[in-house]
């Protein structure tokens, strides 16, 4: 008897040479957490993974990423199975979602970036005083507040920073 087989060839296939699948496939990021000041970066990255759960090394397929908080800039391939791209964190604090496509299909797997507050700008921070005019007898008093914010005008709301006042008239007391 005869029976009729039908096989699938994948060029130069191997145990080590199968395409990257979306569905194994995984994104992530160098570092989860960056200012919100439109300059901070990081790499993202697309380990390629196929359909039998191994490391691919494969190179040259199309690998798109994205975000929806920040930019990304062109993708590289590594020539090992992997991709990477660099991130640009936004102006705005959020969490940004880095996903990834390959050949067009999305892969299941994200990364996640929390954008935070920088560190303290003078320029943005702001001082407002309850009382702007006071009566000169030495006892009279008022509260000061400093707002400090980042570089990109986001408020600095955690508190912890050191904030140094001072007057060409009176004094001022303790900072708390």
């Amino acid at each position: 008897d005869y029976h009729k087989a039908i096989f699938t060839h994948i060029q130069n296939s191997g145990p080590d040479k199968l395409p990257a699948t979306t569905a194994f496939s995984s994104v992530s990021v160098d570092n989860a957490r960056l200012a919100a000041d439109g300059s901070e970066t990081t790499t993202v990255s697309l380990r390629g993974v196929d359909f039998l759960a191994n490391n691919t090394i494969i190179s040259g397929q199309s690998i798109v990423f994205s975000t929806d908080l920040g930019t990304i800039g062109a993708t590289t391939d590594n020539g090992d199975g992997t991709y990477s791209a660099t991130y640009t964190s936004a102006t705005t604090l959020g969490t940004a979602t880095i996903s990834a496509t390959i050949a067009g299909a999305s892969v299941d797997d994200i990364a996640i970036i929390s954008l935070v507050p920088g560190a303290p700008a003078g320029t943005r921070s702001s001082m407002t005083v309850n009382d702007g005019s006071l009566l000169a007898n030495g006892n009279t008093a008022t509260q000061v507040t400093v707002n400090l914010a980042d570089s990109a005008g986001n408020r600095i709301s955690n508190g912890g920073d050191t904030v140094t006042l001072s007057s060409n008239l009176g004094s001022i007391g303790p900072v708390t």
